[in-house]
C-alpha cells in the first residue's frame, strides 16, 4: 500500500476514533452535569463506548464485549483531562498550516512556509495558542476547523474513489 493510502487511513481512523472519544466524554459530562453519580465498575465505561461504537457505526460493525472494552486499552483517555482536545487541536492546526503552505495562493505560500518554520525555531517561549497564532493558525477560527473537516472529506473522496477502482 502506497505511503499516501496508509496516511489517508490513519488519519481518517485518528479523527473518527477523536471523536468518539470526544463524545463519550461529552456522554460522561452530561450524566455528571445532572449530578447523576458514575457507577465506580467499568461495565459503565463500555455502556457508554458500546454506544458510541453503535452510533458510528450502525449495522456496518459486528459489536461485541471485547469491543466494547476498547476504551481500557488507551488510559489517557479516560485519566489524563483533555488528552483527546489535544490531538483535536493539533490535526486541526496541522490542515490549516498545511493548506496554507501547499494550497493557499501562490503569492502566500513563502510567507506561511517562513510563519511555520518559525513556529518549532521559537522554543515555546510564548503560550501555546499564541505561537499558532503567529504561525497563521487561530483555533477560535471557523477555517481552521474547516481545514481539517476538508481534509477529511478528501481523504474520504479519494478512498472512495479508489475503492470503485478496485470493483472494476
Amino acid at each position: 500500500m502506497p505511503a499516501s493510502n496508509v496516511a489517508g487511513i490513519t488519519t481518517r481512523r485518528t479523527a473518527s476514533a477523536k471523536q468518539m472519544i470526544v463524545g463519550g466524554r461529552r456522554r460522561i459530562s452530561h450524566i455528571i452535569g445532572e449530578a447523576r453519580p458514575l457507577p465506580k465498575e467499568s461495565s459503565f465505561l463500555s455502556v457508554i463506548y458500546g454506544g458510541l461504537l453503535a452510533d458510528y457505526y450502525g449495522g456496518a460493525a459486528l459489536i461485541d464485549e471485547k469491543h466494547r472494552l476498547t476504551w481500557a486499552r488507551v488510559p489517557h483517555f479516560y485519566e489524563s483531562p483533555y488528552h483527546v482536545y489535544r490531538h483535536a487541536t493539533c490535526f486541526a492546526s496541522s490542515a490549516k498550516l498545511y493548506r496554507d503552505m501547499f494550497e493557499g495562493p501562490e503569492a502566500e505560500r513563502p510567507a506561511a512556509v517562513a510563519r511555520y518554520l518559525e513556529l518549532p525555531r521559537s522554543g515555546g517561549n510564548d503560550h501555546p495558542m499564541e505561537q499558532l497564532k503567529k504561525a497563521g493558525v487561530d483555533l477560535a477560527a471557523p477555517a481552521t476547523v474547516r481545514a481539517a473537516v476538508d481534509e477529511m472529506a478528501r481523504l474520504v473522496e479519494r478512498l472512495e474513489r479508489e475503492a470503485e477502482m478496485g470493483r472494476r
